[in-house]
C-alpha cells in the first residue's frame, strides 16, 4: 500500500511536469483528461519488472513480419512505414498487441 501511494505521488510529479512545459494555449483543454490517462498508462508500463516495451526495430524496407504486425491498408512483402509499433510484455518477451505496418505493394526484399 505504501510503495501505491509513493508511485501515484511520482506519477503526479512526473504528470504536472509534463503538462506544465508541453501545455500551451493551441493544446484543447478537452485533451487534457485524455493525456493524464495517456501519461498514467506508459507510466504504468515503465515502471514494472521488466517493462513493457515497444517494438522500435522493424524499418522501411525490412521484410513483413505478420508476426507481430498487422497490414494496414494494403498487402505486400516489405514495410513501407509502421503506423504503430507491437508491444511486448517485456524486452525479447511476448507479444501483447501487434501493432501496424503499411506494407509496400509491389516491392519484394
Amino acid at each position: 500500500m505504501k510503495d501505491q501511494k509513493k508511485l501515484r505521488q511520482t506519477l503526479a510529479v512526473v504528470s504536472k511536469a509534463f503538462l506544465k512545459t508541453y501545455w500551451d494555449d493551441k493544446c484543447n483543454p478537452v485533451m487534457k483528461p485524455f493525456i493524464k490517462k495517456c501519461l498514467f498508462l506508459c507510466w504504468m508500463m515503465v515502471v514494472q519488472g521488466p517493462p513493457m516495451c515497444f517494438d522500435w526495430s522493424t524499418k522501411e524496407g525490412s521484410q513483413f513480419d505478420a508476426n507481430l504486425y498487422k497490414q494496414y491498408t494494403g498487402s505486400g512483402k516489405v514495410v513501407e512505414f509502421v503506423v504503430w509499433p507491437t508491444l511486448f510484455l517485456h524486452n525479447g518477451g511476448p507479444v501483447i498487441a501487434k501493432g501496424f505496418a503499411q506494407p509496400n505493394v509491389g516491392k519484394t526484399v
